[in-house]
C-alpha cells in the first residue's frame, strides 16, 4: 500500500526484505522484582484487584518481571499503567518487538524534499511508519 501510494504521488519506490525487529505493541510491566515469592505476591494482589491478564517472567538479570499486557494503542497502555499505579506500583511502558522479516520501501529524496507520512497511512489499519536514512 505504501509503495502504491508513493508511485501515485510521483515517487519511484523500491522494495526490499530484511531481517529485523517487528513492533508488536506497547508493553506494560513491573520490573526488578528480586524474588519469585515477591513477584507471585504482587501477581496475587493484581489479580485480586481485577488485573487478571498478568504473569511473572524471569529476566536476564536474575530478577523477575510482572507482565501487565501488550497493547496496540498507547491510550490502552496508559490506562493499564494508571490502573496499576492506583494499586501502589510503578509500571514501565516500552515498545515490545520481536525478530522477524521486515519489509522496507525505499525512496530517494532530493535535498529539501520530504514525505507526508499522514498521507501514507491507510485508514482503519494499524501501520507503523518510520523514516530512516539509507545506509551508504
Amino acid at each position: 500500500n505504501a509503495a502504491a501510494s508513493l508511485r501515485s504521488a510521483g515517487y519511484a519506490p523500491t522494495q526490499r526484505v530484511a531481517d529485523g525487529e517487528i513492533w508488536v505493541g506497547y508493553w506494560v510491566y513491573l520490573e526488578r522484582i528480586p524474588t519469585g515469592d515477591e513477584a507471585e505476591a504482587i501477581l496475587a494482589d493484581l489479580r485480586e484487584n481485577g488485573v487478571t491478564d498478568s504473569y511473572v517472567i524471569p529476566d536476564s538479570d536474575g530478577n523477575n518481571l510482572v507482565s501487565l499486557g501488550v497493547f496496540s494503542e498507547i491510550s490502552r497502555a496508559g490506562r493499564r499503567r494508571e490502573e496499576v499505579r492506583t494499586l501502589g506500583y510503578e509500571p514501565v511502558v516500552t515498545d515490545r518487538t520481536r525478530r522477524g522479516t521486515v519489509y522496507w520501501v525505499d525512496v530517494l529524496l532530493a535535498a529539501g524534499q520530504s514525505l507526508d507520512f499522514d498521507a501514507l497511512q491507510t485508514p482503519g489499519r494499524i501501520l507503523r511508519l518510520e523514516q530512516r536514512a539509507c545506509p551508504e
